[in-house]
C-alpha cells in the first residue's frame, strides 16, 4: 500500500492523468431548461381573448336571445308579407269570387245600394259591416257580413248585375290566417304572450349586438388582418346586425303598444294622465263610447289602417225626419272630400244604433300620410267629421 502524502525532502511523483474523452457522438449536448412563465390570472386571459366578463356575458344573452327571436321574428315577417301583398294574393287564389268577366261598353255598374239589396235578399240573415270598392274594373264588389250566430263572411257581388258571386270565411283564407299567426299564433292570449314575449327579446337581442359590435371592433380588425377563419363572416355580421338593428328596433318599440302586457299598461299609465298613444276623433263623442276596430268584427278589423282602429267613431246628430244616406251618399261625400280611393265604408247597424255614421276610409298605399276617413251624418249626409294622418299621436 502507498503513502499518497508526500514526505518532506521526498521526491514529488507525477501523478498520471488519464486523456480527456470527447463524448458520444450520438448523444446530444444537455441544454439548459427555460425557467416556466407564470401563467396570467384568468380575468387578464379573457381579455386577452376578447373581453372582459361584461363582455363575455354579453356575449351570451346575445347567443341566446337568437334562439328566442330568429323563429319568432321568422313568423312576424313571413305572415306580415302575406299580408301587406293581400290585394294581390287572394284573387289569384279566389279569382271566381273577386274576379268579374270584363264588363262590355254598354254596360253600367249599378249603385251601391242596389248591390247591397241584391246581397240581402240571398242573405236575409246578416248584418252588413262593411264595403270594400272594387280596385279595378274587373273586380267585384266585397260586403262585410256578420251571419246570425255572430261568425263572419265575406260576400262578393258582381256590380253590373247585380249579382251574388258567393261568399267565404275570412278566417280560413290565407291572408287572414296569417293575420291570426301574426297577431297570436292563432294561440288566443297565450299566444299573444308568447309573440310579445319574443319581441322583448329581440330588443334584448339589438342592444347586446350593438354593444358587441362596438367593443369587439378591435377584435374583429386583427382578426381580419391576420385572415383568421371566420373572421369575415364574423364581420359582416356585425355590420350587417348594425344596419338592421335600428330598423328592427324602431318596428319593436312601435309595435309593442298593441301588445297584451306592455301596450295595457303603458295605455293605462298614459290614460290616467290625461293623455292616450291614441288621439281623439275630431267631433267624436265620448258617450257612448265606440271605435272602428270595435264596431267591426275580429275577422275585418284588418280592414282599417291601424292609426284610426283606435279612435273613436262620432255620432249622427241630424233630423231623423229628413232625408236618409246611404253607401252612395256616403261615397260621393268622401270623393268630394278628396279621399284617396280605393274606399272602405263601414256601415252602421240601425238595428242596434240609429245615429251612428258611416265611416269612409281613404286608404293610400303610397303615401300613408294621405289617409283619412270621413264620417258622414246618416241623417242628410253632412260631413260630421274628418280624421286622418296630422291627426295622428306621435
Amino acid at each position: 500500500m502507498t503513502d499518497s502524502i508526500a514526505r518532506p525532502g521526498a521526491p514529488t511523483r507525477a501523478t498520471p492523468t488519464r486523456p480527456p474523452t470527447d463524448p458520444p457522438t450520438d448523444q446530444a449536448a444537455p441544454t439548459a431548461t427555460p425557467a416556466r412563465r407564470p401563467r396570467p390570472p384568468r380575468d387578464e386571459r379573457a381579455r386577452k381573448k376578447g373581453g372582459s366578463g361584461l363582455f363575455r356575458a354579453m356575449w351570451r344573452w346575445h347567443f341566446f336571445a337568437s334562439f328566442l327571436v330568429v323563429p319568432v321574428l321568422l313568423v312576424l315577417s313571413v305572415t306580415g308579407l302575406i299580408y301587406l301583398f293581400r290585394f294581390q294574393i287572394e284573387p289569384l287564389m279566389h279569382g271566381d269570387l273577386m274576379h268579374i268577366d270584363t264588363p262590355a261598353a254598354t254596360e253600367v255598374r249599378q249603385s251601391y245600394a242596389a248591390q247591397q239589396t241584391a246581397l240581402e235578399r240571398v242573405y236575409p240573415d246578416v248584418t252588413v259591416v262593411s264595403m270594400r270598392e272594387p280596385l279595378e274594373a274587373d273586380d267585384a264588389t266585397a260586403f262585410s257580413v256578420v251571419e246570425a250566430d255572430g261568425s263572419p263572411r265575406d260576400v262578393y257581388v258582381d256590380p253590373y248585375g247585380p249579382d251574388v258571386l258567393g261568399s267565404l270565411d275570412p278566417d280560413t283564407t290565407l291572408s287572414g290566417t296569417a293575420v291570426r299567426i301574426h297577431a297570436d299564433l292563432m294561440a288566443g292570449r297565450f299566444g299573444d304572450h308568447l309573440m310579445e314575449l319574443g319581441a322583448c327579446w329581440a330588443i334584448v337581442m339589438a342592444l347586446t349586438g350593438y354593444y358587441l359590435f362596438v367593443r369587439g371592433a378591435k377584435a374583429r380588425r386583427r382578426a381580419r388582418a391576420k385572415d383568421r377563419p371566420g373572421a369575415r363572416l364574423r364581420s359582416r355580421h356585425g355590420w350587417l346586425g348594425a344596419g338592421v338593428g335600428v330598423g328592427l328596433l324602431f318596428l319593436l318599440v312601435s309595435g309593442l303598444p298593441w301588445t297584451v302586457v306592455w301596450g295595457e299598461t303603458v295605455q293605462k299609465l298614459a290614460t290616467d294622465r290625461g293623455s292616450s298613444l291614441w288621439s281623439t276623433d275630431p267631433g267624436a263623442l265620448s258617450d257612448p263610447t265606440s271605435s272602428l276596430d270595435e264596431s267591426l268584427p275580429h275577422s275585418h278589423v284588418q280592414d282599417v289602417p291601424w292609426g284610426m282602429g283606435a279612435s273613436e267613431v262620432p255620432r249622427s246628430t241630424g233630423d231623423p225626419e229628413g232625408s236618409v244616406a246611404n253607401i252612395d251618399t256616403a261615397v260621393e261625400v268622401a270623393e268630394a272630400e278628396g279621399l284617396r280611393h280605393p274606399f272602405t265604408v263601414a256601415v252602421p247597424d240601425t238595428s242596434t244604433d240609429e245615429a251612428g255614421v258611416y265611416s269612409v276610409i281613404g286608404y293610400a298605399f303610397d303615401a300613408p300620410s294621405d289617409e283619412r276617413t270621413v264620417h258622414v251624418d246618416r241623417f242628410g249626409g253632412a260631413v260630421v267629421s274628418t280624421y286622418g294622418f296630422d291627426d295622428y299621436p306621435t
